[in-house]
Order: C-alpha cells, then structure tokens, then sequence
C-alpha cells in the first residue's frame, strides 16, 4: 500500500533548517536542524514520522555560536555516530546507543583547542565507529573505533588504544 509522505516540522534559525545526513535500511532518518538560536540539534525520525530531537551532555547551546549536537550515521540496529561542538568550539565524537545512551569519546591525538577534536562520520552494523580528528597543527587524521570499545567497558582502559572514551557527567 502506497503511503502519502508525510511532512514534518522542526522549529528552525532562519536560512538555515534540517538536514538529514543517513538513513538505515528500516528507513530511519538521522541529521540535525539548527533552532532559531541557531543551535544545532541532532534528530533521529523513524518511517512515520515521528522526530526525536536530541543533543549530548556538554555540548555548547549559546544563542548565535552555532554549536551543539549532529549525527551523521545510523547503522541496521539504530546506533548513531555523531559530534558535539562544546561551548570552547571543540569537537566531541559520541554514538548514542539505541535506547538514548551516548557516550562521548576522543581519538588519541586530537587536539584541543576551538575547531580541534574528534568527529565521528561512520558506524557499522557492528557497532565501529570511524571518523576524523583534528591534531593541535589543525591536520586532519582519520581514526576508527572497534566496536568492542562500547561494549566491553573495560577495554576502554587500555592506553594502546587510538582512541579514549568517557562517559557524560
């Protein structure tokens, strides 16, 4: 049966909107809409239509700084893999599980100041993450996470690794 689209609204900055960046086989939209403060806030939109809106812990949300929270890719079993600009412009790599759980990382040897750190571009159906970050010279590096990094926490200790995690506050 042929269904009519379906048109939904996010309150949005002038010139500026939503934007959907990935879509799953199951038809599940994820992307970002910038708000009339323009603060940018990640979306996850499923076939019919319903839109939740989200934004990880410690992003920048200032009126006028057009930082916040994107996704950029979803994967089979709803993982998302997105960043976050925190109010000093440096940026966060996360995946936010299915159930809402999103948990920030790092790649080691990104940098730290405004317009440094990691974002996160990728995510497969087993769960690895692969992106870019941003050294203290502003060179750009691309990084992947193992999967097993979200769900062994415990291999989220070992220093070897190219990349570090944490957890929101």
């Amino acid at each position: 049966m042929h269904r009519a689209p379906r048109r939904s609204l996010l309150p949005h900055a002038p010139l500026c909107g939503t934007l959907a960046y990935a879509n799953n086989d199951f038809g599940v939209i994820v992307g970002y809409y910038t708000d009339p403060q323009v603060v940018p806030h990640a979306f996850v939109r499923t076939p019919d239509g319903h839109i939740t809106p989200f934004n990880a812990q410690g992003d920048g949300e200032r009126a006028g700084l057009n930082q916040g929270t994107v996704a950029y890719a979803i994967n089979d079993f709803g993982a998302i893999a997105g960043q976050f600009q925190d109010s000093n412009y440096l940026f966060h790599g996360f995946v936010r599980e299915p159930d809402g759980k999103i948990t920030p990382f790092e790649a080691m040897g990104a940098g730290t100041g405004a317009g440094q750190g990691t974002i996160a571009w990728g995510i497969n159906l087993e769960g690895a993450t692969a992106g870019v970050y941003i050294d203290d010279g502003n060179n750009e590096h691309g990084f992947s996470v193992p999967a097993t990094a979200w769900f062994h926490p415990s291999i989220q200790r070992n220093r070897s690794a190219p990349w570090s995690a944490r957890k929101p506050a």
